[in-house]
């Protein structure tokens, strides 16, 4: 399937959709102007707006100054990484999966024999697409560790879900506790076993984290607070558990909504997107 039949395909998954796209924004300043722009905007556009910006003063516009900037800017100097529009688009992508998905089970379809659990499930991923975002606002700005404890939730409410929505006992829903979901959803997901632990080490921050916050330049020791080589790394996370989202709705589908959706095509572009990344990675990065 080539970028245009894609495309296609998820013009027509979504429909006329709502969604929210607070995650495909990038926080930026100018001056003392704050404002926010697509992550996929033209690059010559991000800096035409930072000169414009810069070049006010007290609310009165500085023709001169604004003329230096953009012949100072070389326009042509900055390419964007190829990986970075690839991880970008397709984490948009599966946000619109996410919520076109949980839009379809929330209409429930033709079956009726609903357990109580199911509720409670829908309920946890359409919040949990909430946290999917806030995930990319972090990765997008570098912040790798903070992005880890989020994944983290999400395996954990992903667990949560995954075993709450064949259950019918509230006694026993009430009594779960997410993290302890985790063995019940890695025997079907064997990657989110290693995942947490991975997660867990991260959150859990002590001396052997440190190698992921220093750097040296000779003899100087820095501290790094963020980092885009470690954040596009950790767009695995993003996409795999994306994945387990968009499975689980499939098997909800499957066997309490019956909605009639294509499913498995759905599917078969997360695990596509998931695998192309992973490639480009080891290529990029060797990881």
């Amino acid at each position: 399937m080539d970028n245009k039949e894609l495309e296609c395909f998820i013009k027509k998954l979504i429909g006329d959709n709502k969604y929210d796209t607070i995650h495909t924004l990038i926080p930026l300043l100018s001056g003392n102007i704050q404002y926010a722009l697509s992550n996929n905007s033209n690059v010559k556009l991000r800096k035409l707006v930072h000169a414009l910006f810069e070049s006010i003063n007290n609310d009165q516009f500085n023709y001169e100054r604004f003329n230096e900037l953009i012949h100072i800017i070389d326009m042509d100097s900055f390419v964007k990484d190829s990986i970075e529009n690839i991880y970008q688009n397709h984490a948009d992508l599966y946000i619109k999966m996410m919520f076109s998905c949980i839009d379809i089970l929330g209409e429930r379809g033709e079956k009726t024999n609903h357990p109580g659990g199911l509720n409670i499930t829908l309920i946890s991923l359409n919040r949990l697409i909430g946290t999917f975002q806030s995930v990319l606002i972090l990765l997008r700005s570098g912040f790798h560790l903070e992005a880890e404890i989020l994944f983290r939730i999400i395996v954990e409410q992903l667990a949560y879900a995954y075993v709450c929505y064949d259950l019918d006992d509230l006694d026993i829903i009430d009594k779960l506790e997410p993290n302890n979901c985790i063995r019940e959803i890695k025997k079907k997901y064997n990657l989110l076993g290693m995942f947490y632990g991975e997660l867990s080490n991260s959150v859990h921050f002590r001396t052997k984290s440190f190698y992921k916050i220093l750097s040296l330049d000779g003899e100087k020791v820095g501290i790094n607070t963020r980092s885009g080589k470690r954040s596009k790394e950790k767009y695995l996370y993003f996409f795999y558990l994306s994945f387990v989202f968009l499975d689980l709705c499939r098997q909800i589908d499957e066997k309490y909504i019956a909605s009639g959706f294509d499913f498995k095509t759905t599917l078969f572009l997360a695990h596509q997107m998931f695998d192309e990344f992973r490639e480009k990675l080891r290529n990029e990065f060797g990881v």
